[in-house]
């Protein structure tokens, strides 16, 4: 049986995930363009970080700033591709108006 392709999110979709407070492995999968199973791996190793601290956490979240740290993600980034798309979106839109 073929592996089904994962569906990349884009900036728009990672940043309003990333704009809530605690993340569950669902998101994590998202975010990381990972499979569900690496989602929770991650997660996992992210409690057992906030263990480690002695930090509180909901027992199927973790905090949204771990996992920006985790994955190395690069909000500045993000937040210019987001703007970006906005702006394509809008061209295209302007676009489509134009020819009718």
């Amino acid at each position: 049986m073929p592996r089904a392709k994962l569906k990349s999110a884009t900036a728009k979709d990672i940043l309003e995930i990333l704009n809530k407070q605690w993340l569950s492995a669902k998101d994590i999968k998202i975010v990381a363009s990972v499979g569900l199973n690496r989602a929770y791996q991650i997660r996992d190793e992210i409690q057992q970080e906030l263990e480690e601290k002695n930090f509180f956490h909901p027992a199927y979240m973790v905090p949204s700033e771990f996992v920006v740290k985790k994955l190395g993600l690069n909000l500045k980034y993000l937040r210019q591709m987001a703007k970006e798309e906005k702006n394509e979106k809008e061209v295209k839109t302007n676009m489509e108006e134009s020819l009718v």
